[in-house]
């Protein structure tokens, strides 16, 4: 699983970590959240061709995990890495300087240790969560919404 995450982290990581390619993974983050992005279309013309590979090996890698749970996994990815690509400081701030956005390298690894571990985990695990409400009461609250 791990392999899988780091072949996906490591090139937008890479980029934002060069002197010249922390702009652009910026830019990329700001792009990807723009409500009017999908008027634009350049989230998908260029990134979700990888985005669907790495979803496909995602699936292959994990069987017995939903589809849904695995693509509700990968944006999970997706909002960590974007808040590494669009460092603004608030990382330092909150953690009175004990973590660091300009730290890619201790970025990435906690994020591969912990993306890994949650998708092993709906893998393995689709019970509902205690507290969580059912289906049917999520089913209401959507239709009244």
């Amino acid at each position: 699983m791990e392999q899988i995450v780091e072949a996906f982290l490591d090139p937008i990581l890479e980029l934002r970590a060069s002197r010249n390619g922390a702009n652009f993974a910026r830019l990329l983050a700001r792009e990807t959240v723009d409500p009017d992005e999908s008027h634009r279309g350049i989230i998908a013309e260029y990134l979700d061709p990888t985005a669907r590979m790495f979803l496909a090996a995602l699936q292959q890698a994990l069987p017995a995990a939903a589809k849904s749970e695995v693509a509700l996994a990968y944006q999970f990815l997706i909002g960590a890495l974007l808040l590494i690509l669009a460092d603004t400081g608030r990382l330092a701030r909150i953690s009175d300087g004990a973590a660091s956005g300009d730290d890619i390298t201790s970025a990435r690894n906690a994020l591969v240790r912990y993306a890994s571990a949650g998708l092993r985990t709906i893998a393995s695990d689709r019970r509902r969560l205690p507290g969580s409400p059912p289906k049917q009461v999520l089913q209401r609250r959507s239709a009244t919404a």
